[in-house]
């Protein structure tokens, strides 16, 4: 029960059954507190967390690798990097998923050095280590770096996946290099990737950052499927630079399709008044 309430997102009724289930003296396995955790990440109780873990130190099941995972995920996400680290130099045993989430928590807490550190001294990468990797280096506003870091991914045979392009597409709009995000682009079509929501909206925001709209335009077209952050990404960019119109019209459409617009949305027609505005007062 407690594994099934955590997957389905009952973060609350799993611990729950899991105080449930010790009070009754049933006590916990292997299996049991790694979803526990799980559960007291989603519900952001690290209190709990740190209970849960000091209960598997206790009988014996501390240093069970999945455990530990899960454990140095909930820390690093809760901010508590002391914690995280110190899970991470007790474990005997590591696999690349061990040392990913090391280099994904220490990115998140904001030291990038260390994470780098981390990820030199991995004896085997995938596709999920270099993507953390190069996340950091965007989420700090380091694009050349992250692209370094890609140029290596590629010579060493790792081929990226959507959410490593998508931040790559971020890295072009910080360096504003509307060609490198066009070959981000032909890459993405060359190898396979669909146009879907998550990459094809990272396009739209890039194209628009770079100053092609006819590209951005494209982009959403070719897209099937528009989740509200797309709409929200073409809706602004027009706002943001002065195609009012255009964006009160794709703003009526977005209503057409049954797409409950938000307040990102609303800001994004609004830039057309304020646009007006500007133009009156000069």
């Amino acid at each position: 029960m407690i594994r099934t309430y955590t997957i389905h997102g009952y973060s609350l009724k799993a611990l729950l059954f899991y105080n449930l289930m010790i009070r009754r003296g049933f006590p916990p396995d292997k299996f049991t507190f790694p979803f526990v955790v799980k559960a007291c990440l989603a519900s952001g109780s690290i209190r709990k967390g740190k209970e849960v873990h000091g209960l598997a130190i206790k009988t014996g099941f501390s240093k069970d690798m999945f455990f530990c995972n899960t454990l140095m995920d909930l820390y690093f996400s809760c901010g508590d990097a002391g914690y995280g680290r110190k899970v991470f130099e007790k474990m005997r045993v590591r696999n690349v998923v061990s040392s990913t989430t090391y280099i994904a928590g220490l990115v998140v807490c904001g030291d990038l050095d260390a994470a780098r550190r981390a990820f030199d001294q991995m004896p085997t990468r995938n596709v999920v280590s270099w993507t953390a990797m190069i996340h950091g280096y965007v989420r700090n506003q380091r694009p050349h770096e992250a692209f370094e870091l890609f140029w290596r991914m590629l010579l060493a045979n790792s081929k990226p996946n959507e959410f490593t392009l998508v931040n790559l597409l971020k890295a072009c709009s910080e360096l504003g290099s509307l060609k490198l995000g066009r070959w981000i682009h032909d890459y993405a079509v060359k190898n396979g990737f669909e146009l879907g929501a998550f990459l094809g909206t990272a396009l739209i925001d890039m194209y628009s950052k770079c100053g092609s709209f006819d590209n951005a335009r494209q982009v959403f077209r070719e897209m099937e499927i528009k989740s509200l952050a797309t709409w929200n990404a073409m809706i602004t960019s027009l706002g943001v630079h002065g195609y009012g119109e255009e964006a009160l019209s794709l703003f009526a459409k977005m209503e057409e399709a049954n797409i409950r617009p938000d307040a990102i949305t609303f800001c994004g027609c609004l830039m057309r008044l304020f646009t007006d505005c500007q133009s009156k007062r000069g």
